[in-house]
């Protein structure tokens, strides 16, 4: 299960240490975030079945409140050496996994909250996005 991203889903496979009645016990899990309707949601699914448990899989939403989200991935632009962000990695591409990853989305009714008024005419507030990038240690950059 290599790191996978789209505008509005991100997966990758992870190890997540949990306490169990048996102690702590390391699993292997794909997990998933999700943009959907307004809001993000982690999704988690065991890779591995274990012996005599079922397959699990848990979701929660993450982040509610939010108009539209999207991911993109780092790219470094030959011509320029700057980056240029595009909303699509791919395992196909055999990049591994990427330098980080950059969260956009706008919160619900900022476009709505207040108005500039500076020595002229009245103008409504501009919508408020929030811009997050994330680093991946040990991540690759995409070439273009």
């Amino acid at each position: 299960h290599p790191f996978e991203g789209k505008a509005n889903e991100i997966q990758f496979p992870t190890l997540t240490k949990r306490y169990t009645s048996r102690g702590y016990e390391t699993e292997l899990f794909l997990v998933r975030y999700r943009v959907e309707s307004n809001r993000i949601v982690r999704e988690e699914e065991r890779i591995r079945e274990k012996a005599g448990g079922g397959e699990e899989k848990r979701k929660w939403v993450v982040l509610d409140r939010i108009k539209g989200g999207e991911f993109s991935f780092p790219f470094k632009d030959a011509e320029t050496e700057g980056v240029i962000w595009r909303d699509v990695w791919t395992p196909e591409e055999k990049l591994g996994r990427p330098a980080g990853v950059r969260l956009r989305m706008q919160l619900v009714g900022s476009e709505e909250k207040g108005s500039i008024h500076v020595g002229g005419p009245q103008k409504k507030a501009p919508p408020v996005f929030f811009d997050q990038v994330f680093s991946l240690p040990q991540g690759n950059w995409g070439e273009l």
